[in-house]
């Protein structure tokens, strides 16, 4: 008897706790949901935002974007066909139909900036990169329907590279979570509350996976428009990888190494070689490809300069080389 009252009992509290966390879960949800606009991008500019919500044929497309500070959305590049364009239109799952106006764009990462008419609650930036296997909620807004779109998912992988919008995008997180069309530009987010990337496209032509930029990207190229008012990034020239092997046969606890040199300005200021291996960037150690991002980001936003530390392939030595002509290795976009 004692042991069937046990079980009982265990079983009134699972299902208490399984209660929280589903109560929990939905109050995480409607703040993301509160935060969601369905980005509307107008043929022409002279279109009203009425006449693009009332009429397909004023549309040029559609996508999902999110608040990510007061008046400023985020959403997928490649969902601007006319790269002339200035003017969006938002509209909220409520009906609410907003201007906006496109800051700027990062097709490196495939990133649009948009400044709406309006504030509005925003979902805050996760500043590391999850790691796989982490839980999260994906919410969006499907094409034709002012409806959210929710699915549960885990972080399946990193570093997958695929061609979309504008061309190769590297550093992707994959998604173990569907997505459907307009859909693009939906933020990922952890259980937290925290946007820890942004869906960019389905993976591999499957609907059951999709991929998505790190937050870390959305992020720093968010600090760097805000700096300069417009986004650049610095263009070091290099290939590398992460081969722990060889990094752990060198006694080493981190570092990069470098498969490809393809910017001939690179041998004015370093003796960099195929085969070495890069320790750190202005003191941030290299122990992960997206290192490498976040420290020449951080170069720009910080520190004017570039202090790398590498270990030769020849001698096996420790070497220290300076760039402080950042502008031979910054580019903004290309149109």
């Amino acid at each position: 008897m004692n042991n069937i009252n046990s079980i009982l009992s265990n079983e009134v509290i699972n299902i208490m706790n399984l209660k929280q966390i589903e109560n929990e879960l939905k109050e995480l949800i409607t703040q993301i949901i509160d935060s969601i606009v369905m980005v509307l991008i107008p043929k022409e500019n002279t279109v009203t935002c009425i006449n693009v919500a009332q009429d397909n044929k004023y549309l040029d497309s559609a996508t999902t974007g999110f608040y990510i500070d007061g008046n400023v959305v985020v959403t997928a590049a490649h969902s601007l066909r006319n790269l002339y364009n200035e003017k969006v239109c938002l509209l909220n799952l409520d009906g609410d139909i907003i201007e906006g106006s496109i800051i700027d764009v990062d097709p490196k990462w495939d990133l649009m900036f948009i400044y709406s008419d309006a504030v509005h609650t925003s979902i805050p930036l996760r500043d590391s990169l999850i790691p796989i296997g982490s839980f999260v909620i994906v919410c969006g807004s499907a094409y034709g329907v002012l409806r959210p779109f929710l699915s549960i998912g885990i972080i399946s992988g990193s570093e997958i590279k695929a061609n979309i919008g504008y061309g190769l995008v590297e550093g992707l997180l994959l998604v173990s979570s569907p997505i459907l069309l307009g859909m693009s530009g939906s933020p990922i987010i952890d259980l937290n509350g925290l946007s820890v990337g942004m869906v960019i496209a389905k993976a591999f032509d499957a609907n059951e996976f999709s991929l998505a930029v790190p937050s870390t990207r959305i992020l720093y190229s968010y600090k760097i428009l805000k700096k300069y008012g417009k986004i650049m990034h610095i263009v070091l020239g290099i290939n590398v990888l992460s081969l722990k092997n060889i990094i752990t046969m060198l006694g080493l606890q981190y570092g990069l190494v470098i498969s490809k040199i393809l910017n001939p300005n690179l041998y004015k200021f370093c003796q960099l070689c195929e085969g070495d291996v890069l320790l750190s960037i202005n003191n941030r150690k290299m122990y992960t490809i997206e290192d490498l991002r976040l420290a020449l980001d951080e170069a720009l936003l910080n520190h004017n300069i570039l202090i790398i530390e590498y270990i030769s392939k020849a001698n096996k030595k420790v070497y220290s080389c300076t760039i402080d002509d950042l502008a031979a290795f910054t580019t903004s976009r290309f149109f």
